[in-house]
């Protein structure tokens, strides 16, 4: 899922802005304007991903087209956890509760990027939600750690934004 993020951020930025992108990341990679052209660019990543590789949701689950809309949710997280979980950069946990998802990121190794990726797949993950949801919007915040091994939590509202 995160080699998708060049292209979502060519498609938000355009290819001549990414290298200063790059800098802007490296120099200010707390800026508030940084990590919400990362959440963009997540979102339009996911387009990317679903064009190549959605069919490995059916594939995992055969299930899942036909499943009620927080199923089929839930089933893709699921899903995506399994993949990231394949990435030795973070420890990864699905969490269900009655009103949220969280998938909680945890820092194997100190990483100045760790924030960043969590940001793309913030916007990865909203944007797989509203597409699950039949086009609803669902609120996704982060939770973030004070330390460089701190844990990283996306959290997914069950209920949509009406």
């Amino acid at each position: 899922m995160l080699e998708y993020k060049n292209v979502g951020l060519v498609e938000v930025l355009g290819a001549e802005a990414i290298a200063d992108f790059a800098k802007a990341m490296e120099a200010q990679p707390c800026d508030p304007i940084v990590h919400g052209i990362l959440v963009r660019a997540g979102r339009a990543g996911f387009h990317y991903w679903l064009t190549q590789e959605g069919d490995t949701l059916e594939k995992a689950d055969a299930s899942f087209r036909l499943a009620p809309i927080k199923r089929k949710i839930n089933l893709g997280l699921q899903h995506f956890c399994a993949i990231l979980s394949t990435d030795t950069k973070y420890a990864l946990e699905f969490k269900d509760s009655a009103n949220k998802w969280e998938l909680a990121l945890t820092a194997v190794e100190p990483a100045g990027l760790f924030s960043l990726e969590s940001s793309y797949l913030s916007g990865f993950l909203q944007e797989f939600a509203s597409w699950a949801g039949m086009g609803r919007l669902y609120q996704v915040h982060k939770k973030v750690g004070d330390s460089p091994h701190a844990q990283h939590s996306i959290i997914i509202e069950k209920e949509p934004v009406e």
